[in-house]
């Protein structure tokens, strides 16, 4: 539901632009043809209900999606609507009301939008009602009508014409309508039904029922519904002599009345806006070739700068470091002789994470990047380590991510697209200071030249297991890499599998690098079906170089002590290298020491046999919780913030987790140091409230 919520309040804001637009528009163009501003706001319904972005470096929104998808979630949560002004003034309230303490299990801003989507599903209920019991009313009304002439009826408790009805619409006349007045009202009337008008209202209606919360939609469906009316009095008058327009006028005149009760109904088509409406009969001219040229530009031109949002840049993916531009300790130049084989990894999922050097065992997850969690002051401080080109006034976005207890990073993209990132630790008295700026480019998507077929399960040197084989299926290399694996049973037998895989990248034949003690294990399981498929993360390894990769680990195939050990082995090829530039590489013979781990791993785990502590979550992700251990743990001596993967060894599910949730993490004692810190062999997460 906070999905449903955050979407239709982005979607209606989006809309707003739009209506603005449109209003504006009308008020230019009265000369144009009263087609056109229907046509306009059929875009702004289109709008109001797609829940699509079309991007163009040509939108005139100023934010594609002011509320983030994951604001309930977030540490920091911020809106970004396109306007700097208005951010600094909404974010810090926003934040400060994030921050309250809760016991119920939501976060503020998550109780918020529960809260909200209850509200607006209570408004549709109403509008829902009203316009039930608005139609029954009416229909009751001209219940005792009787047939003038095919869907012609005539009432004596009705004091203006008005059409009811969608599948088999009527159109119902006042008993007392004169012979001059009814061969106008029915050519108007008849109008309407040919444009399919009485299908347009109700849809209409449904839209505002959508969103009855934005004052701004009630305010377009009323010009809408004036504007049909205008729209379909110049079809009808387009023809007629000057005699004959007097005429149409007056029976507008003579009919009008005050007729609330059939214009809340979306049902019925009553006369609305005549006195205005009298006037654009009178004055009404064939519109001149050049206002229609003009209209239909304006119409593109609203097409184009209104129904699109902006195109954003990809910022996910690779980063090299192209320059820098300031470093306090070796200065920029050494800065750009040494340290540019330093690379960030940027995911979908906004975790940011950067690979020193070769990539072998350096990896360190930064943190989350948000979205404007950034201040001025900050931002003035990078400014001022940049050429002058870089202004303030010519930033399209800025992103931070907090990293240990108060240093932070921060990334700029200016709208040349140029994109700077800048660390900034705090000084002795806590204040912000910037270390180093630079400048990084995005490298290009890492593309598969193979993928290998099924490989043989084997124990390198003694044997094979030819009824039991494995292959990628899937496979994403970009932002937030995976592979997903099928494997084949065909011995009859149960397999297991659970335990830590690991990584390789080939080079001259050999295996030069082992990632293992940086890989998430999977989730144990025990199977005899023919096929099983399972997702490994490849998270936390540098594969942005060229040539080949190997994922390996373990089988089990039969029952327990009896089971057959077997090593499963696939391989992908990386068609080029997508760093941009050489980068330098140790000693390949130099191998990293690989620490061991501890623990057994079993289908079931009891906090007491294995290592565990307490501790409140703070965000949840796809993969992984950011915990703080709770005051007396042992763990808080070790990080007081700690990134807790959510793909446990053990068969127990992870229960669903919130911000504020307090849990217990069983693991096997190992805690990555980083900053957040990582703990990527879990063994069950429990919530304290069970």
């Amino acid at each position: 539901m906070d999905a449903v919520i955050i979407k239709l309040l982005n979607m209606s804001i989006t809309a707003v632009w739009l209506i603005l637009a449109v209003i504006i528009l009308r008020a230019v163009l009265k000369k144009a043809p009263k087609y056109i501003n229907l046509i306009l706001w059929a875009l702004v319904g289109f709008r109001l209900i797609c829940p699509f972005n079309f991007e163009s470096m040509l939108s005139l929104i100023p934010s594609a999606e002011t509320i983030p998808s994951n604001i309930q979630v977030v540490s920091s949560p911020a809106i970004d609507t396109g306007i700097n002004a208005v951010n600094q003034i909404v974010n810090p309230v926003i934040s400060d009301f994030a921050e309250k303490p809760y016991t119920i299990g939501y976060s503020p801003v998550d109780m918020v939008l529960k809260i909200s989507f209850a509200v607006w599903l209570f408004g549709i209920g109403v509008m829902i009602i009203y316009s039930v019991i608005s139609y029954l009313k009416l229909h009751r009304t001209v219940r005792a009508s009787i047939r003038y002439n095919d869907n012609i009826h005539l009432c004596d408790n009705i004091k203006s014409p008005f059409i009811l009805g969608i599948a088999r619409p009527r159109i119902y006349l006042p008993s007392d309508i004169t012979a001059n007045q009814i061969n106008p009202v029915i050519a108007h009337e008849k109008a309407h039904i040919r444009r399919l008008d009485h299908i347009l209202k109700p849809l209409g209606f449904t839209v505002l029922s959508i969103h009855w919360f934005n004052p701004l939609v009630w305010v377009a469906y009323s010009l809408f519904c004036r504007d049909i009316e205008y729209a379909c009095d110049e079809k009808v008058i387009k023809e007629m002599e000057s005699e004959e327009k007097k005429t149409y006028s007056e029976a507008l005149l003579s009919l009008s009345v005050t007729k609330r009760s059939i214009a809340a109904c979306p049902l019925a088509f009553g006369e609305t806006g005549v006195k205005s409406r009298i006037k654009s009969v009178l004055s009404y001219k064939k519109p001149a070739l050049w206002i229609i040229i003009v209209s239909v530009v304006a119409l593109v031109a609203v097409v184009i700068g209104f129904m699109t949002t902006p195109a954003n840049e990809s910022i996910d993916g690779y980063h090299y470091i192209d320059k820098y531009y300031y470093d306090e300790v070796i200065g920029e130049e050494r800065a750009n002789t040494e340290m540019r084989d330093i690379r960030y990894r940027l995911g979908t999922d906004m975790i940011i994470t950067r690979f020193d050097g070769d990539g072998a065992g350096n990896a360190t997850t930064l943190g989350t990047l948000v979205k404007g969690n950034a201040n001025d002051h900050e931002i003035d401080l990078i400014l001022a380590t940049l050429p002058s080109a870089y202004s303030k006034n010519k930033i399209k976005d800025v992103y931070g991510a907090n990293f240990y207890l108060s240093d932070k990073y921060v990334f700029i993209m200016f709208r040349n697209g140029d994109f700077i990132g800048a660390y900034l630790p705090t000084d002795s008295n806590g204040n912000y200071y910037v270390m180093n700026s630079f400048r990084l480019k995005r490298e290009p998507d890492i593309t598969i030249e193979t993928v290998s077929e099924f490989s043989d399960m084997y124990i390198p040197g003694t044997t094979t297991n030819k009824d039991v084989s494995i292959g990628i299926i899937e496979m994403e290399l970009k932002s937030s890499p995976y592979v997903v694996t099928k494997v084949t049973n065909n011995t009859g037998k149960t397999i297991v599998y659970g335990t830590p895989y690991s990584v390789f990248r080939h080079e001259n034949g050999k295996k030069i690098y082992d990632f293992e003690f940086r890989l998430w294990t999977t989730p144990l399981f025990m199977s005899n079906e023919k096929t099983i498929t399972r997702k490994l993360s490849l998270e936390g390894f540098d594969i942005s170089k060229s040539g080949k990769y190997s994922v390996e680990f373990n089988f089990g195939v039969g029952e327990d002590a009896d089971a057959d050990e077997f090593t499963a082995v696939v391989e992908f090829y990386i068609e080029e290298s997508v760093t941009g530039f050489d980068v330098p590489t140790s000693d390949p013979s130099v191998q990293p020491e690989t620490p061991t781990a501890s623990g057994e791993y079993t289908t079931t785990v009891a906090p007491g046999e294995n290592p565990f502590f307490n501790a409140t979550v703070l965000e949840v992700n796809e993969r992984n919780i950011l915990v703080e251990p709770l005051e007396g743990e042992d763990e808080r001596r070790s990080a007081s913030q700690i990134y807790v993967s959510t793909d446990v060894i053990s068969t127990i599910p992870v229960p669903e987790l919130k911000k504020g949730d307090e849990v217990r993490i069983v693991y096997n004692g190992e805690i990555q140091e980083t900053y957040p810190a990582q703990i990527s062999k879990v063994f069950a997460i429990y919530s304290l409230d069970e």
